[in-house]
């Protein structure tokens, strides 16, 4: 059998980048702690991400917590 076919049928990928996607993966918006919250909502500021969908729901989140 080839690797590729070995690794399917165990249900790993050798593919590197596909582990470290989801190694990566975001945190559930309603899972952050306030720090946390925080900080994304600043990081997404200052590199003009401000119209993605994930800044939209941080910035819903920390209104529903009151932190202004």
């Amino acid at each position: 059998m080839s690797e590729e076919i070995k690794n399917s049928a165990e249900g790993t990928t050798a593919d590197p980048a596909a582990l470290q996607a989801a190694e990566k993966k975001k945190k559930k918006v309603n899972k952050l702690t306030t720090a946390e919250l925080v900080s994304r909502i600043s990081d997404h500021e200052k590199e003009n991400r401000i119209h993605s969908t994930y800044y939209k729901h941080l910035v819903q989140r920390k209104k529903e917590l009151k932190l202004d």
